[in-house]
C-alpha cells in the first residue's frame, strides 16, 4: 500500500472537481449539508495538506463518537489510519478504496473500508472519503478463523470456479511442514504430485467431484513442502460462504492410525509365529510317539523273525506284522499333509451311505457296550467325489472323539447322513475349516455325542494338531480332519455346550451331475505276483538304502539292473547303455540335477524313453514340478514289492 505524507506544498493541486457550498453563517443547515446529512453513508472531507477533517456528516460523527463540532479540525491520519490509505493526488486519477483502521473516541479500534475522491473545498485541495463499517464482519471472520486454526485437521478453501487457492489453516502449515512464519502458500491439489492415483490430475478430479457429485471421502497419499510423503484421509465438499461457492478440503493425517495398524499387524505375525511354532512342538511329539511306536513294532518283528529262522511260522507271522506297521507309517505320513491341506486326494464318485454300510461291523466293533451307536443313514444320496481312505479317517476320528467325549460313562453316539443347499453367509458364519467353501449343495456326515460337551475356549483349540481334553499327543485326530475337508472343498460345523453334547457335521460338495443312488466305491485290487519280468532297468536313486532295496526287487523280477546315485551319473549310463535300457525308475527329489532337470535331458537323448517317476509327494503336485512333461508313470512311495512289480510289469509289456 501507497504511504500518504502530510508535509506538502501550500499549493494545492489543480484540475480537482470543485465544491464550493454556501458561506455556514449564512444558512449553516441548508444546502449541500443537509444533504450530505442525509446520507446513511459516513462522509468526510479532509484536506491534503493540512492533515485536518474540514467536515464530516452526521454519519461519521456517530461512526467515531464525536459530535460534529469536535471532529472537525481532528488529525484525520488518526482517526482513520491515513497512512494505509492508497489516495489519488492528481486529477485524472481514478477514486482508490482501500480496507484500513479506524480509531473511535473512546479507543475502541473499528475496521473501515473507505472509498477516496479528491476535489477541492473551499480553494483547499481535499479528499472526499466515504467510510463503511466493516467492524461486525471482520470480527465475524475472525471468529471463523480462529475456529478453523483450532481445527485439528489442515483445512484448505478453494474457489470452486477456477480452483484458486484461498487460504488454508494453522494445522495446514504445521501438517505439511512449511515455513511456521506465514501461512501455507500450497494447498492440497499443489502438494499433490505423485504418481497415479495421487497425481495433482486425480486430486482435482476429487474437487471437480465435490462440486458434481456431491462430498468425497477418500485416503490419500500426501506429500509435505519438502517432499516426504504420508497417508491421510481426505474430505472434499462444495458449499456457499457468502462469498460464491468455495470447496472446503479437510486432510486429516493417518501416519499415527497407518502406524497402529502396521504394529498390530506385526504383532498378529510374531503371535501367529508363537502359535505355529507352539503348534509344530506338539506336532513333532505326537509324531514322534506315533512312529516310534511303529518302528517299535517293525524292529521288534524283524529282529524276532532272524531269531526264528527263515521257514519258520513265527517268522512269516513277524515279517507280515513289520509289512503292517510299515504301511500305518506310511498313512500317518498321509495324514500329515492332511493335516496342511496338501494330501494326495484320489478322488471319485461316490455313494457315502454304502461305504459307511459296508464298514458298519469295523464301526460298532469300536464302540465298547456300554455306548449305543445309532446309524442314520437315507437312501438315494447325491454322490460326492471324495478319496474314500480319507472319508474313512474322517470318520473314525470323528468317532473317536465322540467316545473320548463320553470316556467311561454310558451314553450314545448317532452318526447321521443327509444333504442340504448352503448359502455364502451361513458358511462364512460357521465354517471351521479355514477356508469357506462356495455357496451350494452338500453331503453331510454328522456325529453327536451326549458327552461332556466344550466351553468356547475348547472349541477354539479343537483343531489344533495333538490337542485333547483328556490325552496329550495321541495323534493328529481332528487336525487331520480339517485338512481333509478343506482338500475336499468342503465345510466343518460345530456345535456344543457344557453338558450338552457336540455335534460335528462334515459338509462335502456334491459331485457335478451327480444323481441319487450312484455307487463307485474303490475295492482292494487282490495284486499277486505274476511270471518274471524280461528286461533292463535303470535305477536312479540318491539314497542308497532305497536304491539297493529297489535293485534287489527288480532282480527278483527276473531283470537286469542298472543303478546310479545322482542324475548325471544317471544320464552317462543311460547314454553308454541306451539300446539296451527299456525303462528308468527316477527319483523325483535328489540334490544337484533334481528329478525334473534329469528327465528334461534323458527326453532330449530319446524322446521315445520310458520313465516311472518315484516320490513321497502326490501325483498332482509331482505334475506340477514336471511342467507339462509326461512320464510313463508315477509310484508313491514308500511302496510295496506287488505295486513295483505290476507298475514295471505294466510298462514293459505295452509297445510304444
Amino acid at each position: 500500500m501507497t504511504s500518504t505524507s502530510h508535509r506538502e506544498d501550500a499549493a494545492a493541486p489543480s484540475g480537482l472537481p470543485d465544491l464550493q457550498p454556501p458561506d455556514p453563517n449564512a444558512g449553516a443547515t441548508a444546502g449541500w449539508a443537509l444533504l450530505f446529512d442525509a446520507v446513511a453513508a459516513p462522509l468526510l472531507i479532509v484536506g491534503m495538506v493540512s492533515p485536518k477533517v474540514l467536515w464530516a456528516n452526521a454519519s461519521a460523527c456517530d461512526l467515531l463518537g464525536y459530535p460534529q463540532p469536535q471532529i472537525i479540525e481532528q488529525d484525520w491520519a488518526t482517526l482513520l489510519g491515513a497512512l494505509d490509505l492508497p489516495c489519488p493526488r492528481r486529477a485524472g486519477e481514478a477514486a482508490s478504496q482501500a480496507d484500513t483502521w479506524g480509531l473511535h473516541r473512546d479507543g475502541r479500534k473499528l475496521w473501515l473500508h473507505c472509498h477516496c475522491q479528491p476535489l477541492h473545498y473551499h480553494d483547499t485541495a481535499a479528499w472526499l472519503i466515504t467510510a463503511r463499517d466493516d467492524t461486525c464482519l471482520r470480527r465475524s471472520q475472525e471468529k471463523v478463523r480462529n475456529v478453523i486454526d483450532a481445527m485439528s485437521d489442515a483445512v484448505f478453501l478453494y474457489e470452486a470456479q477456477t480452483l484458486r487457492l484461498i487460504e488454508s489453516n494453522r494445522t495446514a502449515t504445521e501438517l505439511y511442514a512449511c515455513n511456521h512464519e506465514i501461512p501455507c502458500d500450497k494447498g492440497f491439489v499443489e502438494l499433490s504430485d505423485g504418481e497415479p492415483p495421487f497425481s495433482k490430475d486425480n486430486a482435482i478430479e476429487h474437487l471437480q467431484r465435490a462440486r458434481t457429485h456431491g462430498p468425497q471421502l477418500f485416503e490419500w497419499q500426501a506429500k509435505t513442502c519438502a517432499g516426504q510423503p504420508f497417508w491421510a484421509e481426505v474430505a472434499v465438499r462444495c458449499a456457499d460462504l457468502g462469498e460464491g461457492d468455495t470447496i472446503i478440503v479437510t486432510v486429516r493425517d493417518l501416519s499415527t492410525r497407518k502406524q497402529g495398524e502396521a504394529d498390530r499387524l506385526a504383532l498378529e505375525r510374531r503371535l501367529f509365529e508363537a502359535q505355529r511354532q507352539e503348534s509344530i512342538g506338539m506336532l513333532a511329539g505326537g509324531i514322534a510317539h506315533d512312529f516310534n511306536n511303529l518302528l517299535t513294532t517293525v524292529l521288534g518283528n524283524l529282529e524276532l523273525a532272524q531269531c526264528e529262522g527263515p521257514n519258520s511260522d513265527v517268522s512269516r507271522m513277524a515279517l507280515r506284522e513289520a509289512t503292517e506297521a510299515t504301511l500305518r507309517a506310511a498313512e500317518l505320513t498321509r495324514l500329515m499333509l492332511a493335516y496342511a491341506g496338501k494330501g494326495r486326494v484320489q478322488v471319485r464318485r461316490l455313494d457315502l451311505a454304502q461305504l459307511i454300510d459296508e464298514h458298519r461291523h469295523v464301526l460298532r466293533a469300536m464302540v465298547p457296550r456300554t455306548i449305543e451307536l445309532h446309524l442314520d443313514m437315507p437312501r438315494h444320496l447325491p454322490a460326492v467325489q471324495v478319496d474314500a481312505t480319507q472319508i474313512q479317517q474322517i470318520i473314525v476320528n470323528l468317532l473317536t472323539n465322540a467316545l473320548e467325549a463320553i470316556g467311561e460313562h454310558t451314553g450314545r453316539i448317532t452318526l447321521r447322513l443327509g444333504w442340504g443347499s448352503h448359502g455364502e453367509d451361513a458358511l462364512s458364519a460357521h465354517d471351521r475349516s479355514g477356508s469357506p467353501p462356495p455357496a451350494g449343495d452338500f453331503v453331510f456326515v454328522e456325529v453327536h455325542d451326549t458327552g461332556h460337551g466344550m466351553d468356547h475356549e475348547t472349541q477354539q483349540r479343537l483343531f489344533e494338531p495333538f490337542f485333547s481334553t483328556r490325552f496329550t499327543g495321541r495323534g493328529l485326530s481332528m487336525a487331520a480332519v480339517q485338512g481333509i475337508v478343506r482338500s475336499h472343498g468342503g465345510a466343518i460345523f460345530v456345535r456344543s455346550a457344557p453338558n450338552k453334547g457336540t455335534s460335528i457335521r462334515i459338509l462335502l460338495p456334491v459331485a457335478p451331475e451327480a444323481t441319487p443312488g450312484t455307487v463307485d466305491v474303490p475295492t482292494q485290487r487282490n495284486r499277486r505276483r505274476g511270471a518274471p519280468l524280461q528286461g533292463q532297468v535303470l535305477i536312479i536313486e540318491d539314497e542308497d538304502g532305497v536304491r539297493d532295496l529297489m535293485r534287489r526287487m527288480c532282480e527278483r523280477m527276473g531283470l537286469t539292473v542298472w543303478t546310479a546315485s545322482s542324475g548325471r551319473q544317471g544320464l552317462v549310463l543311460f547314454e553308454q547303455h541306451l539300446s539296451r535300457i527299456d525303462c528308468v525308475i527316477l527319483d523325483l527329489t535328489m540334490p544337484d540335477l533334481d528329478g525334473c532337470a534329469t528327465l528334461a535331458r534323458l527326453q532330449i537323448i530319446d524322446p521315445q524313453v520310458r520313465v516311472i517317476m518315484a516320490s513321497g509327494l502326490d501325483e498332482e503336485s509331482v505334475q506340477r514340478q514336471l511342467k507339462g512333461r509326461q512320464v510313463s508313470a508315477f509310484i508313491a512311495k514308500p511302496y510295496t514289492y506287488d505295486t513295483l512289480y505290476h507298475t514295471l510289469a505294466h510298462i514293459l509289456t505295452t509297445r510304444l
